[in-house]
């Protein structure tokens, strides 16, 4: 990891960059593509508290990277100017193994919010690492909404892509608006060693590429043909077979896909500097544990982010997060959502002696009541209704839910939406589905803390 490859790499965005342990000043034809030379100063390396201080204090400089060069004394330097920690973004560091403990730096790195993203070895001894603040480690890196079903699935997917953003920092991105993304980057002389070897191949590159491509859980590859299921940048060393005498490295994916089977696994797994394309439903009963988090994200980006559905539309999010301002005659103490589907001869979906058997328990006395349906599509849909209904706009239909203080839900994720983003709503009855026979990797059934199950009747299926 070249000083010029962190720049690039990394997309750094440098106020001011501070150099200590300088021999001849020589990083400054680098330093020099990303910034003016009145912003770069160079520091020797024995400087001591109290000339740090002064050299930040004289230059009157907006420093936010750091390149420590010192030889063993990262630690003490670091302690020497603890109090400007919080204007830094940015430290890289040549290391030599002899004389730096990586484990002592992390812990105190962590405490300024610092994560070590990558550390190489291209020699036995001689090496580079680097870290980035947590808030905005993800710069230049996307999590990418990939477009599936209606509305309430476009919201689950983008509230998943949401968690991983502020996680990490990164930028939500439509699928149709990604730009080119580099697959891989690879790391000549460098390799990951250890038991992590999945597959061995003496195929070229390019069919190593196409494997890997269509095994997400594949993380990269050698170029003699080993296959990595997991890859840590913060491991990466020369071998008796790949270093510097020779062409060969390893090619680490850019781009992880995240899917419903490996989603709950990955929001515990190190993702940092990496491209997240959100392949999947991501229909879990997480996101009340992450609520707050997601309404910021949400109202932060309301006017910009946009999802998108299929059939093709485009919802903007403010249309989604904020209430619609309704008439008071679409106002309802009580709300019904129905699917037609539920109820219309769908084998996987539910029949209507749920809603009766349910509406046996609750009080609508001097309630004031509505119905939420989908249009009907076809003369079956018509003639099962047998009743004329009001045409809503899809919109409409979600903020008429959203104001309710009751709302009773249907198998459906565009009711659960509209309880999840409420404002209104103290009680939500959900259906208590079972999702373990054919989707195994869906549980959503919780929108708000006051959610109460019923027990529901399916053909074929009791649950």
């Amino acid at each position: 990891m070249s000083l010029d490859d962190t720049f690039m790499r990394y997309n750094i965005d440098t106020t001011g960059i501070l150099h200590i342990g300088t021999h001849k000043s020589e990083e400054i034809t680098i330093y020099q593509k990303y910034i003016g030379k009145n912003k770069i100063v160079f520091a020797n390396s024995d400087i001591l508290e109290n000339r740090l201080g002064n050299a930040i204090s004289e230059y009157n400089i907006p420093f936010n990277f750091i390149n420590l060069n010192v030889q063993g004394v990262e630690l003490t330097v670091l302690k020497c100017m603890e109090y400007y920690l919080t204007n830094i973004n940015y430290i890289y560091m040549n290391i030599n193994k002899k004389n730096i403990l990586l484990n002592e730096l992390d812990t105190y790195l962590n405490n300024f919010d610092f994560y070590r993203i990558e550390t190489l070895w291209p020699s036995a001894e001689n090496g580079s690492t680097f870290y980035i603040r947590k808030n905005i480690s993800g710069r230049g890196k996307y999590v990418i909404f990939n477009p599936a079903g209606r509305l309430g699935n476009a919201i689950f997917r983008y509230m998943a892509c949401a968690i991983f953003c502020t996680k990490y920092g990164s930028t939500f991105v439509l699928q149709e608006d990604c730009p080119k993304i580099d697959e891989y980057t690879f790391y000549k002389n460098l390799d990951l060693m250890g038991n992590d070897v999945t597959y061995i191949s003496q195929r070229n590159i390019t069919d190593l590429k196409t494997y890997c491509k269509s095994n997400p859980s594949i993380e990269g590859f050698n170029t003699l043909g080993f296959v990595k299921n997991n890859i840590s940048l913060n491991n990466l060393e020369s071998n008796a077979y790949i270093n510097n005498n020779n062409d060969h490295g390893i090619f680490v994916k850019n781009i992880v896909e995240i899917n419903d089977k490996n989603y709950i696994d990955s929001l515990q797994k190190d993702l940092y500097g990496k491209h997240l394309f959100m392949n999947g439903y991501f229909q879990f009963d997480i996101y009340l544990k992450y609520k707050n988090e997601i309404l910021e994200f949400m109202k932060k980006n309301k006017n910009e982010h946009y999802v998108t559905t299929y059939p093709y539309r485009k919802f903007l999010m403010k249309d989604i997060v904020d209430d619609m301002i309704l008439d008071n005659t679409k106002i309802y103490d009580i709300v019904i959502h129905i699917r037609l589907g539920d109820a219309n001869g769908c084998i996987e979906f539910i029949e209507f002696e749920y809603y009766e058997k349910l509406f046996e328990t609750i009080n609508f006395n001097n309630s004031k009541t509505a119905i939420v349906i989908e249009s009907p599509k076809d003369k079956r849909d018509r003639d099962y209704l047998d009743v004329s209904v009001e045409i809503n706009d899809m919109l409409i239909d979600f903020n008429i839910m959203k104001h309710t203080k009751i709302l009773i839900c249907s198998m459906s994720t565009f009711a659960w939406m509209a309880a999840f983003l409420s404002k209104h709503i103290t009680t939500c009855y959900m259906p208590n589905y079972d999702f373990t026979n054919n989707r195994p990797y869906q549980n959503f059934k919780t929108p708000i803390e006051n959610t109460i199950f019923y027990n529901v009747v399916t053909k074929g299926r009791t649950c």
